[in-house]
């Protein structure tokens, strides 16, 4: 029993490394099994989609994305056994004709001929490695653009922030949260299941107990068209004409439970002021830190706001941003913000 199980280690071991080693050959037995891994770990994907949105996410595409290196391998090497290019292997990557393919693959009978080179056996492992590490990467953080200024001064207009997908949100943490219209907006987290929370003259009271507020200076941006929307921002005291100085005032605003975040102050407006609301189980109450510019849960979704946002419809926390460009497009690299990039997002 012992010897039988230290030659199945070593035979698997053995198709592994093969995997790994895309300028030799593959005979139909490793070929086959590649792929039949491949289609037992995606056949449940496909029948049950919502693995990919739950906790099941952290184990089946880390799986599939770190079996897409040995089975484009073993894919490789069953070309060259068959007297073809290992270019071959892309063409499989095309629905339908990828399955028939494969078919044609593990029917062919080898080839004796020599095979010559190919530049794939340098570039193709480049090329894989970098598509799993993409997968992997987006696994964890999924980038996403900013287009309006609900946010500021947290996030800018132009900012392409990067969200990890995470657990229940809390107090203070900055999520993204998906809309009715499949669109993704930012918010802040102010309230959580169970809170009530009211708004007094636009400072917020949690169980009754109100924030903290700290004068933080001014935020000024330059008065001009923003973004790919072409949005122009709202300055305290009213326009100062293009090309000028818009400014708000901003506070450090300290939830009770101690978050911290620098919010903006345009002038007072009716949504400076809200009643006690009951946040229920499995709801949030979410605010922008440009509080006067925000559509947020104090306008009902009914209305062009979030109203309160169900648990479902929040993606994941916003951590850091990427990159960031103050032009109308990413391409525009003289409208870069080099300050921004990578700069954490609290």
């Amino acid at each position: 029993m012992r010897d039988a199980a230290a030659t199945f280690l070593a035979r698997a071991l053995h198709f592994l490394a093969d995997g790994f080693d895309w300028a030799g050959r593959s005979h139909r037995a490793p070929f086959v099994l590649a792929w039949a891994i491949f289609a037992a770990l995606l056949l449940p994907v496909l029948a049950r989609p919502d693995l990919l949105s739950g906790g099941w996410r952290w184990l089946v595409v880390p799986a599939l994305a770190l079996w897409l290196f040995p089975l484009v391998g073993h894919s490789v090497r069953r070309a060259h056994d068959i007297g073809r290019s290992g270019w071959f292997v892309w063409l499989l990557a095309v629905p339908l004709m990828g399955a028939l393919l494969v078919l044609y693959a593990a029917t062919r009978r080898p080839v004796t001929r020599p095979r010559t080179g190919s530049s794939l056996g340098a570039l193709g492992p480049v090329l894989v490695g970098a598509m799993v590490l993409v997968v992997l990467a987006r696994t964890i953080w999924v980038p996403l653009s900013v287009v309006t200024g609900d946010m500021k001064p947290a996030l800018l207009v132009g900012d392409v922030a990067l969200m990890r997908r995470t657990d229940a949100p809390l107090h203070g943490e900055v999520v993204a949260i998906r809309r009715a219209d499949g669109t993704l907006g930012v918010r802040r987290v102010i309230g959580l299941p169970g809170d009530r929370v009211a708004l007094m003259d636009g400072r917020i009271e949690i169980g009754g107990v109100p924030a903290a507020y700290a004068p933080a200076g001014f935020f000024t941006e330059r008065l001009e068209r923003q973004g790919p929307r072409g949005l122009v921002p709202r300055c305290a005291g009213g326009a100062v004409g293009f090309g000028g100085q818009c400014a708000k005032r901003a506070w450090t605003e300290t939830l009770p439970g101690g978050a911290a975040q620098v919010v903006l102050d345009i002038a007072p407006r009716p949504t400076d002021n809200m009643d006690p609301i009951d946040v229920p189980e499995g709801r949030y109450f979410v605010l922008g830190d440009n509080r006067d510019n925000s559509s947020d849960s104090r306008v009902a979704a009914a209305a062009g706001g979030l109203g309160l946002v169900d648990r479902a419809a929040i993606e994941g926390r916003v951590t850091g941003v990427l990159m960031s460009y103050a032009g109308r497009a990413w391409w525009q690299v003289w409208t870069w913000r080099w300050g921004r990039m990578l700069e954490g997002v609290e």
